[in-house]
């Protein structure tokens, strides 16, 4: 004998009594529960999207904006004097901000702060307007959340930046300088500009190293390094090539103009009045090759570095290119 049950016969499903069924509050508190951690998910997959810290404190800013409206986000490390920050406004409301976040013209700009935890935090700047929380339990339960992976980005830059830059006088190392080489030749081989390229070692350095020791060699490095550094352009390349050899790539440039600036140079290190306690003086010796087309990096840097010797064999702290008078 056949017994239909309620399934069968199209009936509701039954559900005992006490179980299965939440009062209209519950419903209500686990809907927003839900709605919580689903947001809270959405900013930690924002997070793991992002490459660098700069990127996730721009994706934290759009997270944030429908919960507490902000123009500006700041990230910052009082211990590591690092900051990133991400400003969504254009005009003079940007300005406003930024000049805030640069310690000035505070004046009718409002600021919420956050811990994350040790010497960092998080801040929300607003211009003309205080910075209305919508949800403080769900911008609380994030901002704790944000302190780890902030963090580790800024520590994987730390990293990233240390293996592209000399450990002693702050300047790009070899492997920044041979990035730049191809894309720099491609351009100007596409471009019909101008692209030079010098070659630098130091006069009489092994004499310091020798007689004042190498915690004056390394002291005279630096003061070269900062001198150079303040001779040349954003846009050239600057690079320790290592020991007391530097390198200069230099777009946009004919070798007559990159004369110019060697001869200036060379005044510059000079200048610094650093010898060994012998007589000898620390000078600089300048090489200059501009590159010409069907050329190789390989055969660029040998014409530099030719140049260069020459240089040292006509008496050192001068330039050498070919067709250029010497100084």
């Amino acid at each position: 004998m056949r017994v239909d049950t309620a399934m069968d016969c199209g009936a509701a499903p039954f559900v005992g009594m006490g179980r299965g069924r939440r009062p209209a509050g519950e419903d209500e508190r686990f809907r927003r529960e839900r709605e919580r951690l689903l947001r809270l998910c959405e900013l930690n997959r924002e997070l793991a999207a992002a490459a660098d810290v700069g990127s996730m404190i721009e994706r934290i800013s759009y997270w944030l904006a429908p919960v507490a409206e902000h123009d500006l986000v700041l990230y910052q490390d009082r211990n590591k004097g690092r900051r990133a920050s991400y400003c969504s406004c254009h005009g003079p409301v940007r300005e406003a901000v930024e000049e805030a976040v640069r310690g000035h013209g505070e004046a009718g700009v409002f600021r919420r702060d956050f811990s994350l935890g040790g010497s960092s935090t998080l801040s929300l700047l607003r211009c003309g307007r205080d910075i209305e929380i919508r949800d403080q339990e769900l911008v609380r339960e994030a901002v704790a959340s944000l302190g780890p992976p902030l963090a580790r980005a800024m520590a994987h830059e730390d990293l990233f930046e240390m293996a592209r830059s000399d450990a002693l006088t702050g300047l790009a190392n070899r492997r920044v300088f041979e990035e730049h080489l191809g894309p720099m030749i491609a351009r100007a081989r596409r471009h019909g500009a101008p692209l030079t390229l010098m070659a630098l070692d130091l006069d009489h350095f092994k004499e310091i190293n020798d007689h004042l020791g190498h915690a004056e060699g390394d002291r005279a490095l630096r003061m070269v390094a900062r001198e150079l550094a303040r001779q040349v352009r954003k846009s050239d390349i600057l690079a320790r090539m290592g020991g007391d050899e530097f390198s200069i790539l230099l777009p946009d440039t004919t070798a007559a103009e990159a004369a110019v600036l060697g001869e200036r140079l060379c005044r510059a290190v000079n200048s610094l009045g650093i010898g060994d306690g012998r007589g000898n003086r620390l000078g600089v010796s300048v090489g200059i090759a501009q590159w010409r087309p069907g050329m190789s990096a390989a055969d660029w840097q040998r014409l530099a570095d030719e140049n260069l010797y020459s240089a040292k064999a006509a008496g050192r702290n001068r330039i050498a290119a070919p067709g250029i008078m010497m100084a």
